[in-house]
């Protein structure tokens, strides 16, 4: 008998811990997802800008002065695309994190409402 009730009592933990638990692994992968991302953007950002100051030290004369400043417009969309990419990215992983963690609490509620059903059955 007492074996039966402890087994009962870990089911039971399991499956209100579960939620919380996924719910945790969940937070922690999307924390690391964004991180990595982050890091990625941040030298993606840091290579450009180091282009464009080693373009602006050749800076020789107005010829090499000229071709600088037209280049600031092709350094400019590069910029303005892979923000335009990044911002992309950032909303494709908030809306995937959005749908796990909806599916993890539809789970959960389904989960609570079946015992509900089966006393109402009976």
């Amino acid at each position: 008998m007492d074996y039966n009730l402890f087994n009962s009592f870990s089911e039971q933990a399991q499956k209100m811990f579960k939620p919380v638990s996924d719910i945790n692994r969940l937070m922690v992968d999307n924390i690391q997802m964004v991180t990595d991302f982050q890091l990625t953007t941040l030298k993606t950002y840091a290579d450009l800008q180091l282009q464009q100051l080693k373009s602006a030290t050749e800076i020789r004369d107005p010829d090499s002065l000229q071709h600088y400043v037209k280049g600031q417009m092709d350094f400019m969309t590069k910029v303005n695309q892979q923000m335009v990419e990044d911002g992309k990215t950032l909303t494709d992983m908030g809306q995937r994190f959005r749908d796990q963690m909806q599916q993890i609490l539809a789970e959960e509620g389904t989960a609570k409402s079946a015992p509900k059903a089966q006393a109402k059955a009976v």
